[in-house]
């Protein structure tokens, strides 16, 4: 067998060695560390973890002397609130005073939660950094159980620049124009949420088929000046392969989407499917549409971060519209919400996310789901 292609194939194999190391700060029982707290209420130690409470903005900071190289960092709360929390850290290089901050979100659940940042896919995150902490938003009530700081080795490394780069998008509304393609990541953090972002996380694995290309063409035509054999037909083969490669992973991307279309669409019964990014709307859609049969106008809200529920809402019960303000919102027989906090309250009034929205006379007439609700109001 010729060395070059032993050595493609050993680039494209998997590395079985793996190890990481961490720096774990437990807070269940005693503060570890010495912590600086800048207006919290409370930040007492108790056995299930530091209780933090606040009426104000705070924080609290550490230094952070990393011997390693640090890439990840794992946050273990518990909290019934859903807020947004900031990492903070200092950088000399970066600023000589104040913080470099990143968002994240805590999700209020009566269990507690581990929050996973990759901070390596972050220009600005340096091992570097001479403090480290977080700081909280007003009203905040939490227990912070644990921090942990990670870091993987190459064998790691090169094992998850294999998995990320059979690691699939999903189909989503882009993917009939583009796909990203295959993308690399260096630690199993970053390689579960590639698709998350635009651009993805990481590097397109394009570049390492470019890289071996070029090379390969290097060393054919060095092989030719020399006085060796003609290597086109080499250069040619390898060609091949590397199209190969890259054409079995895209195909098998294409496939698992039909895959998972078949697995939680087509072969569920209606209340158990779920639609690609859609979740459940279609299930919600076909409950509601008997309901609304016979309104010219109907309520209808969708998640916040989007219009396109309410433009296929628009589609699908025409010539019945849905609203979402407005002179008529007094008037319906039905509102549909759909990803949305919704309630009637002790008097009869729609409330979608703390708002009042339609006033009166109102009863949940179906919980279609965890995700969707019927309500119907009196004439």
């Amino acid at each position: 067998m010729p060395k070059w292609l032993f050595l493609i194939g050993l680039l494209l194999c998997p590395l079985s060695v793996s190890a990481v190391e961490r720096i774990e700060l437990n807070f269940e029982g005693n503060t570890p560390g010495n912590w600086e707290v800048k207006n919290l209420t409370n930040a007492s130690p108790s056995p299930q973890g530091l209780v933090i409470k606040t009426d104000r903005d705070g924080r609290m900071t550490t230094s952070s002397n990393f011997i390693e190289s640090v890439e990840t960092v794992s946050i273990t709360v518990k909290t019934y609130q859903t807020m947004e929390a900031l990492l903070l850290w200092k950088d000399p290089e970066y600023a000589a005073d104040g913080y470099i901050q990143l968002p994240f979100i805590m999700y209020g659940s009566p269990d507690a939660q581990t929050i996973d940042i990759d901070l390596s896919s972050f220009d600005f995150w340096h091992s570097k950094a001479t403090e480290f902490g977080i700081a909280f938003p007003a009203g905040a009530e939490i227990i912070l159980k644990d921090i942990t700081f990670s870091n993987w080795n190459a064998f790691e490394k090169a094992t998850n620049v294999f998995k990320g780069f059979w690691t699939f998008d999903t189909y989503r509304s882009h993917s009939i124009n583009f796909l990203w393609g295959p993308w690399l990541t260096f630690n199993p953090i970053a390689r579960a949420n590639i698709y998350t972002r635009n651009p993805p996380v990481g590097n397109s694995a394009m570049w390492i088929f470019y890289g071996i290309l070029a090379i390969g063409g290097i060393w054919f035509l060095w092989k030719n000046h020399t006085g060796g054999k003609n290597k086109l037909a080499g250069f040619l083969i390898l060609f091949a392969i590397l199209w190969l490669v890259n054409d079995l992973r895209m195909g098998s991307e294409l496939i698992s989407y039909v895959k998972n279309d078949w697995n939680n669409y087509v072969s569920k019964g209606i209340g158990e499917r779920t639609f690609r990014s859609n979740l459940s709307f279609p299930d919600a859609v076909d409950e509601s549409l008997a309901y609304i049969a016979n309104d010219p106008y109907y309520i209808f809200f969708g998640p916040t971060d989007t219009t396109v529920y309410f433009s296929i809402m628009r589609y699908l019960t025409y010539p019945n519209l849905p609203i979402n303000g407005g002179d008529k919102m007094n008037q319906v027989k039905h509102a549909i919400t759909f990803g949305r906090n919704s309630e009637i309250d002790d008097e009869g009034n729609l409330i979608v996310d703390d708002q009042i929205v339609r006033v009166g006379s109102g009863s949940l007439l179906k919980r279609i789901n965890k995700f969707g609700s019927i309500f119907q109001f009196k004439e």
